[in-house]
């Protein structure tokens, strides 16, 4: 077949404008970055990396293949000494928004391939190097186990999603005019003067509903009820957003809440957590790393590598609430563990070779996954790389 020299040259001008606007689009953002903190201004760096290779990727005429215009800036933090100023219970919740904040760092399971066109042989980084010291209420021989760790993540809300059109203040509902949005703040549970309409808003023009009803009280305006009761058994409270004095709490949907764990695997797209060590303990380095999907899922992969599960490293157990953990029977929200097989032995400890088992969990994976495991095992063989 005859490969038209017209056709190229447009091919390659197009590449050659997409990589200036991209770099054109990342050095502003590296400036206005400077503004922010040092951890903050890299997690923002790496998404919009991902985000503006998604987007400047083309498929050729000629070979076929995805060119990559954009490089991905998204390098590990320094390692950072946790425990001495923290009571275990804070140490574990330090721990966990390490590893949601990873998670989002990477796009949130939202992009399948983040490594593509990278060096990286086993598609795994590391995003967080800890060194865990005695923490305040350390007793002799203290530890936090996977199990405490998982629990917690179960347990502990980290985000809301916000239920509203974002018309006006951070929120707001698009209705049809000032009526609709009085009936709307009845069912708030709050009396009309907490609301105000207003049409020039992000509301579309077009559209019958073009009329922002809006709130200065978070609650109100980010899809909660302001009540002093709960206005159903489907709602809980919620303490981060204000209602008006004497109107009560706030309260949420349930499916609004995310834990730490539900929002790595059901946030954004689809996620797994895997705690490979048994133990969290003082005088000891971990690490939590991004793996995304790699070309191979042998047996291993395939029994834990599913979407909405949580792994840790002792054997598979499962809660009736579909929270996994290895260990023998623990309880989490009451439910009861039953044991369902082993899948790994003597796992994370951190020793000079790493174990077939730990090996398989971090090479191979069917779907976007962050690790907690010791340093020694992350960086065997640079199993998951570290970018300075």
């Amino acid at each position: 077949m005859k490969i038209k020299k017209k056709s190229i040259t447009s091919t390659m001008l197009t590449v050659i404008f997409l990589a200036i606007v991209s770099f054109f689009i990342i050095s502003l953002f590296i400036a206005k970055a400077k503004e922010k903190s040092d951890e903050e201004a890299g997690i923002q760096l790496c998404r919009i990396s991902i985000a503006t290779r998604e987007k400047t990727g083309i498929e050729t005429p000629v070979i076929g293949t995805e060119i990559e215009v954009a490089p991905l800036i998204c390098s590990t933090a320094k390692a950072e000494d946790v425990g001495k100023d923290k009571t275990k219970e804070e140490v574990m919740k330090y721990i966990a928004n390490k590893i949601v904040k990873c998670w989002y760092k990477y796009q949130e399971g939202n992009v399948k391939d983040v490594f593509k066109g990278s060096t990286f042989e086993d598609n795994c980084q590391i995003c967080y190097p800890l060194n865990i010291k005695e923490w305040k209420d350390y007793k002799e021989g203290d530890k936090i186990t996977s199990e405490d760790l998982v629990a917690f993540m179960y347990n502990n809300v980290y985000k809301v999603r916000e239920d509203n059109e974002d018309c006006k203040m951070f929120g707001g509902y698009c209705v049809k005019n000032e009526e609709e949005c009085e009936e709307l703040s009845k069912e708030r549970s709050a009396d009309k003067k907490y609301f105000k309409t207003d049409d020039d808003t992000k509301c579309k023009k077009g559209e019958e509903k073009k009329v922002c009803c809006y709130s200065s009280y978070d609650c109100l305006s980010k899809g909660g009820v302001c009540s002093y009761d709960a206005p159903g058994i489907t709602y809980k409270g919620y303490d981060k957003w204000a209602c008006p004095s004497g109107t009560g709490e706030c309260w949420i949907k349930e499916e609004n809440y995310y834990t730490y764990l539900e929002y790595v695997q059901s946030y954004g797209g689809l996620g797994v957590v895997a705690v490979l060590t048994q133990n969290i303990e003082k005088g000891q380095s971990y690490a939590i790393s991004f793996g995304s999907p790699t070309e191979n899922c042998g047996d291993t992969c395939i029994q834990w590598a599913k979407p909405g599960l949580a792994i840790t490293g002792i054997g598979i157990v499962i809660t009736a609430a579909g929270v996994f953990t290895l260990n023998p029977a623990i309880g989490i929200a009451g439910a009861k563990v039953t044991v369902v097989g082993l899948a790994a032995t003597g796992v994370g400890a951190g020793g000079a070779k790493l174990t077939a088992e730990i090996a398989n969990f971090l090479k191979e994976r069917d779907i976007n996954t962050i690790y907690l495991s010791t340093l020694n095992d992350a960086t065997y063989d640079n199993i998951c790389e570290v970018v300075e």
